[in-house]
């Protein structure tokens, strides 16, 4: 009787099984710094060699550091677009008194050469400061 249990609840177990992969058409591979790339399951091949994975399909591979992997999981919308970085985290972005935009400058160097003497409103990131140009 135990040994017929256990042969239902395999029979059931592996049937069901394929059916919830087959519910999704890519497998998405997320870095530690974020980005996410996406390739559709049909074909996909995935081999590890030498710390890296490599993804191989349709005659393309891809590798990815297995210490900078992140996670991977089944998705069901493709995902590879990297978020491109904002003005505000590249530089400084740095404004007149009255609210005009002058700019955004990657060093302080560049700033007080760039703008004319005055007083800016200094901004990076989620800190504001008074910039004095003399």
């Amino acid at each position: 009787m135990r040994k017929f249990l256990f042969f239902i609840l395999y029979a059931l177990f592996f049937s069901a099984a394929p059916s919830f992969a087959t519910d999704y058409k890519y497998l998405t591979f997320q870095q530690t710094d974020g980005t996410r790339q996406s390739f559709g399951v049909s074909g996909l091949k995935l081999t590890f060699s030498g710390g890296n994975m490599l993804v191989e399909q349709n005659g393309t591979t891809t590798t990815f550091p297995l210490s900078e992997l992140s996670k991977m999981f089944f998705s069901e919308e493709a995902t590879g677009i990297k978020q491109l970085p904002t003005e505000e985290q590249v530089g400084t972005v740095v404004y007149s008194l009255s609210g005009v935009r002058m700019g955004v400058f990657a060093s302080p160097a560049e700033m007080q050469q760039k703008l004319p003497q005055g007083v800016y409103v200094m901004k990076k990131g989620d800190q504001t400061v008074k910039l004095n140009i003399k």
